[in-house]
């Protein structure tokens, strides 16, 4: 009799212990099931969150498009739709590459060419944003392009990023949007004497910057 109790007594506990176990185990596998979801459901918002900021950046990058857009179409006589899209690309793709205020460059491209990819200066200056032949040198030197020739300076996608690598470059150099702006147009070595032409063309670039500084 003793040893049949005994005996009932490991079974039940036996029993008792496997029904804790199995409870156990279904308790583990409950937690891991809600933390996977849970841990799925933070990765799916993640997900989420990042394409919103990646829309809302699309949108700012359109918007910004735009905007440039309606400024070149506002210059009379208004330019060719193809040009106009393509100057409007390539002053968005170059301000961004460079930190440079859009408005800036195309108030730079009204003073200097009037919005005329083939002007031409009777010092040798091209394009849109009149670049001198020493200046071009100058940035393809810095950027390594040894297979590019200045009659180039026409296409205005190269013209404005010759423009903007060179403003950019001044502004390093003088530290100063002003004193950048007049090294562009009148040279580096001449902004500390300036000339009859900066007196007639700078009250244009010093609007141009107050426009560019103060727009948000």
């Amino acid at each position: 009799m003793a040893t049949r109790r005994v005996w009932g007594e490991a079974r039940g506990s036996l029993r008792l212990r496997v029904k804790l176990a199995t409870v156990a185990i279904l308790g583990i596998g409950l937690i891991l099931f809600v933390a996977w979801g849970m841990w799925d459901q933070n990765q799916r918002i993640a997900s989420q969150r990042g394409e919103i900021m990646r829309l809302q950046e699309h949108i700012r990058h359109l918007e910004e498009r735009l905007g440039i857009l309606n400024q070149i179409r506002s210059h009379r006589p208004p330019l060719p739709h193809a040009e106009a899209t393509a100057l409007a690309h390539a002053v968005q793709q170059e301000s961004r590459r460079y930190d440079l205020d859009w408005r800036l460059l195309l108030a730079i491209i009204r003073v200097e060419s009037g919005f005329d990819p083939r002007a031409r200066s009777p010092r040798g200056a091209v394009g849109l944003m009149q670049v001198m032949p020493v200046a071009f040198e100058e940035v393809a030197t810095e950027l390594g392009w040894a297979d590019r020739d200045p009659e180039e300076l026409e296409d205005v996608r190269l013209n404005i990023r010759v423009g903007a690598h060179y403003l950019f470059a001044m502004v390093r150099r003088f530290g100063d949007l002003e004193k950048a702006v007049q090294a562009y147009y009148l040279g580096p070595s001449r902004i500390t004497n300036p000339s009859d032409e900066w007196e007639r063309l700078g009250r244009h670039y010093v609007e141009a910057l107050r426009i560019s500084q103060s727009s948000p």
